[in-house]
């Protein structure tokens, strides 16, 4: 008998000690929710993070208010909300760099990018575009490529971060090319494409946003052209190599948040993608959303730094 009393002693016990979760999980969102963008304003994370908040604002009936914390190569943003607590109301908006790779190249990464958080779900994914000075002498890609080989050392290629996608997609493309270049890290594409414009840099490689259509791009690291550049090439139709790359955008939310809030998030989304509303939206700003389950997500960051492991040591690319 007394026994039995202990026993649904401690039921009551743990019943009363899980009750606020269950219930802040059921009501969340009660009040407005952060979402941390890993880049400068200006950028396809920006973009992609501004797109996903407003349709989250409107179907949970509070604001979702982003928030831009870039540099270090997006680890800035993504630390904070790995630090966060895992209510529901900080999510990250984070890019395949710090969201998987950025585990390769930083010795000391104040975070796991897959012990400290949770996906939710796969966002987009972004063609990476090689773009030029408009007053550099070159018309396309070999024409950059020979400018570059007449100026061993000195030709300037931007890059929204170290250890980012488009990092990763210039090493490979100066070595398949042949080419000793100059690495330019930003704390995003934004700032990235202001200096070309101006002439601080002679290229950068930059996750596709709208106000590119308005500047000279000689080619996309995709496997097929881009549908909103029709007419820029790929590496392989300009160059005969295989550059072969781009960037996803992901949600994640810090480890220990609720199931239920995860399974919202991503239904919310996934819904978006599907109506006809979302697909053009998205391919307004230049996404190709993806969406999926949060194990889905999970897989391709994990495979993600399976993949890119050899690549990232062969170039020895690191960071303290």
């Amino acid at each position: 008998m007394n026994s039995l009393r202990v026993s649904l002693s401690v039921l009551v016990a743990a019943t009363i000690l899980l009750a606020p979760q269950v219930l802040n999980a059921q009501s969340w969102p009660s009040r407005p929710v952060t979402l941390v963008v890993t880049f400068a304003a200006g950028g396809p994370a920006d973009g992609a993070a501004r797109l996903i908040a407003n349709e989250l604002s409107e179907r949970l009936g509070q604001r979702v208010v982003v928030e831009n914390k870039g540099g270090a190569g997006g680890n800035i943003g993504a630390a904070s909300v790995a630090k966060a607590t895992p209510d529901g109301y900080t999510l990250l908006m984070v890019s395949s760099g710090p969201g998987a790779v950025n585990k390769l190249i930083y010795k000391s990464l104040p975070y796991d990018p897959l012990k400290d958080f949770v996906p939710i779900v796969m966002v987009a994914n972004i063609p990476t575009v090689v773009l030029v000075n408009p007053k550099l002498p070159v018309a396309n890609l070999k024409e950059l490529v020979a400018y570059g080989k007449r100026h061993v050392g000195k030709l300037s290629i931007g890059n929204p971060g170290y250890g980012t996608g488009g990092h990763i997609a210039v090493v490979l493309f100066a070595r398949e090319a042949g080419l000793e270049v100059t690495h330019v890290p930003y704390r995003g594409v934004g700032p990235m494409l202001t200096d070309i414009m101006s002439g601080q840099i002679e290229a950068g490689f930059a996750g596709f946003v709208p106000q590119i259509l308005n500047m000279k791009a000689v080619a996309v690291t995709a496997a097929a052209r881009a549908k909103m550049l029709p007419d820029v090439p790929t590496v392989r139709e300009a160059l005969g190599i295989d550059v072969v790359g781009g960037v996803w955008y992901g949600l994640l939310a810090p480890a220990g948040t609720p199931r239920e809030v995860i399974d919202k998030v991503n239904g919310i989304v996934n819904d978006f993608f599907k109506s006809a509303r979302g697909q053009e939206l998205s391919q307004s700003i230049g996404m190709q959303p993806v969406g999926g389950t949060p194990e889905q997500m999970g897989a391709v960051q994990v495979q993600d730094i399976e993949r890119f492991a050899p690549v990232i040591r062969d170039a020895n690319i690191s960071m303290d």
